[in-house]
C-alpha cells in the first residue's frame, strides 16, 4: 500500500513539474528556461514541493512567477550548504521554508523586491551630465516597510527573513539601513520584533567585484546564538551561482 501511495505521489509530482516547466517556458527567457527547469527538478524532491510546483504552474504573470522562484532559489541555497529544506512547512499562510541541520532548525520567510521606480533616462552623447537616479532614503524606507509587512507571517519559532532583490535601484546598503532602524526602534521600545526573528538575509544577482559576494546578513539583535552566527558566515561566503549550478547539475 505504501509503495502504491508513493508511486501515485511521484506521478503527481512529475505532472506538476511538467506543468510548471510549461509556465516557465511561457514567462521566462529561453536562456533561463533550462536553468530553472533543472532547479525545479531538484526542488521537487524536497518536502512540501508539490504545493509550490502547483503555484508555479498556475502563476498569473512573470512577477508572480518570479516571487515563487525566489523561494525556490533560497531553498537551493540552503540545500547547497547542507541544510534540509521543507517548502511551506505550515501551509500557504506560514513561512515559506523550514531549514534544518545538525539538530538546529529555523523558519524562513522569503520576499522579493521587484523594480518599482524608473531608472535614469537614456544617456545621449550630447548630454553634459549623467542624470542621477535612485533615492537612498526612499529605498531604505521601502525596504523597512516590506520587512515589517512580513512580521505577521512569522510566529514565535526561530526565524529569519530572506530577501531577493530584482530592483536595480535597491542595494544592500538600503537593506542594512532598514535593519539598523528596526534594531534601534526595538531597543528603544518603539517596535516589537517577532520573538524568534534573528536576522535579515539579502541577495541579488549583483556580485561584489573584490570577492564575488552575493549574500549579506544583517543581525536584528545585538547577540545571536553561535549556530546562527555560523550560518550567517557560511551564507556570506557562498558563491551562489557556482554552488546552485553545481547542486542542480547545470553546466
Amino acid at each position: 500500500m505504501e509503495s502504491k501511495h508513493r508511486s501515485s505521489g511521484d506521478r503527481q509530482c512529475s505532472a506538476l513539474l511538467d506543468r510548471a516547466a510549461r509556465t516557465l517556458r511561457h514567462f521566462t527567457e529561453d536562456s533561463l528556461w533550462s536553468y530553472w527547469t533543472a532547479a525545479l527538478r531538484l526542488a521537487s524532491r524536497m518536502p512540501g514541493a508539490p504545493r509550490k510546483l502547483s503555484r508555479i504552474a498556475h502563476a498569473a504573470d512573470s512577477n508572480q512567477l518570479a516571487d515563487y522562484l525566489a523561494e525556490i532559489r533560497f531553498a537551493l541555497i540552503f540545500a547547497a550548504l547542507g541544510f534540509t529544506a521543507e517548502i511551506e512547512p505550515l501551509g500557504n499562510k506560514g513561512p515559506d521554508l523550514q531549514i534544518s541541520r545538525d539538530g538546529r532548525s529555523s523558519m524562513v520567510e522569503v520576499l522579493r523586491f521587484k523594480h518599482v521606480y524608473p531608472g535614469p533616462p537614456e544617456f545621449k552623447e550630447t548630454d553634459l551630465f549623467i542624470a542621477s537616479y535612485g533615492n537612498p532614503q526612499r529605498d531604505s524606507l521601502k525596504a523597512l516597510q516590506k520587512v515589517q509587512d512580513k512580521f505577521r507571517q512569522l510566529g514565535n519559532d526561530d526565524c529569519f527573513l530572506a530577501i531577493w532583490n530584482d530592483d536595480g535601484d535597491m542595494e544592500e546598503t538600503h537593506v542594512l539601513t532598514a535593519a539598523h532602524m528596526l534594531r534601534d526602534d526595538t531597543e528603544a521600545g518603539i517596535l516589537q520584533l517577532p520573538t524568534g526573528l534573528s536576522f535579515v538575509l539579502y541577495g541579488s544577482q549583483w556580485m561584489r567585484c573584490s570577492n564575488n559576494q552575493q549574500l549579506y546578513c544583517f543581525p536584528l539583535r545585538r547577540r545571536l546564538p553561535d549556530h546562527q552566527t555560523q550560518w550567517m558566515s557560511e551564507l556570506e561566503h557562498l558563491r551562489v551561482n557556482v554552488a546552485v549550478c553545481r547542486l542542480i547539475g547545470y553546466p
